[in-house]
């Protein structure tokens, strides 16, 4: 069945792709979340994984095992995705940082519209601030955050509690 369903794939049959996708599409989707993906971004990786079996179908040819093919298609998108993140996060993580030190040194003016919420986020230990920063800026879940810092999720949502009470005390006592 597979020799045959491969020639249909290479020759472009699209009958032949969209029972491939009902045959594997699904489990697809399971496997990319089993590996740590987000149902979004397993859903993304599912389909752009069909889209580059279609481009790239003349290459099927030469394949003697589709489902491991595809799977392993699979793993690497994946392999890819949470190498992007990984690098984004550093990435990230290397620029807020270095926010923090330029407006501690008053390098330049502060990237944040308020020059009290600069001063005040600036205050708060690394800890806190990194939480904060990720949470706020990034948009991480704490689940997210946790993992990405190393520590437990209790301990990033107590960071992040802790240092939005230090910005409103630090920033309300002129109204009291």
């Amino acid at each position: 069945m597979q020799p045959t369903l491969i020639t249909q794939l290479v020759a472009g049959n699209h009958e032949a792709f969209a029972a491939l996708y009902d045959r594997l599409g699904k489990k697809l989707y399971a496997t990319a979340v089993q590996l740590d993906c987000t149902h979004q971004e397993a859903e993304d990786i599912t389909h752009d994984l069909f889209v580059e079996l279609a481009h790239h179908r003349q290459q099927l040819s030469d394949v003697k095992n589709l489902d491991a093919y595809i799977f392993s298609m699979l793993r690497n998108a994946v392999s890819r995705l949470q190498r992007r993140k990984k690098t984004g996060l550093k990435a990230f993580l290397q620029w807020a940082s270095d926010q923090v030190a330029r407006n501690r040194t008053h390098e330049f003016p502060a990237t944040l519209p308020d020059d009290n919420l600069s001063k005040a986020l600036n205050l708060l230990p690394e800890g806190q601030r990194t939480v904060l920063i990720l949470k706020v800026v990034s948009g991480l879940s704490l689940k997210q955050i946790s993992s990405v810092v190393g520590i437990k999720m209790n301990t990033a949502a107590s960071r992040y509690r802790y240092a939005i009470q230090k910005l409103k005390s630090t920033l309300e006592p002129e109204n009291e």
